[in-house]
């Protein structure tokens, strides 16, 4: 099979994190990120802007599809990246997003913060009176879950909230 249909999705993928980098370099730099915005040919900026969390995890994604040549022992990192990608979509999601879910009246809170996560999210959970819980499942081998234990299953078993569980 012809590698340039991967080649080309690479670039453009390469592109698109390039460009959702700019945009933080640019919004990390004082009235720089405003001022570009009165240039007519940043147009296309605010939508960008809007969406830049959706072009972050389509570029991951496209990465994570075309990434199948690697050698053995690099494809286990292919899930780690992945992972993060997604995860950094999410919370640039949520931030730019927040602000529109309020003038809803739809409840949000972002909260960094520390611990161990399995019991972190009961704490949160218990003390901030949720009704649902939505949580992801993600399946490690038997052998690490009985080594380091599994987040999921210690949230569903020391919890008395309804939860909404994703695999």
């Amino acid at each position: 099979m012809s590698r340039v249909p991967f080649l080309i999705v690479r670039l453009g993928s390469a592109l698109a994190l390039v460009l959702v980098a700019t945009l933080y370099l640019l919004a990390s730099i004082p009235f720089a990120y405003y001022h570009f915005l009165q240039f007519p040919h940043f147009w296309w900026m605010p939508a960008f802007i809007r969406f830049h969390p959706i072009v972050l995890a389509a570029a991951v994604a496209s990465l994570v599809v075309t990434l199948h040549d690697l050698p053995g022992t690099l494809r286990p990192w292919i899930r780690y990246v992945a992972i993060v990608g997604g995860t950094a979509a999410v919370c640039m999601g949520a931030t730019v997003w927040l602000p529109v879910l309020q003038s809803y009246e739809i409840a949000v809170t972002v909260r960094p913060l520390t611990g161990p996560p399995h019991q972190r999210i009961v704490d949160v959970l218990r003390d901030g009176g949720y009704d649902l819980l939505f949580i992801g499942a993600y399946g490690h081998s038997r052998i690490i879950e009985m080594v380091l234990g599994s987040t999921t299953e210690f949230v569903l078993r020391n919890t008395l909230r309804p939860v909404f569980l994703a695999r």
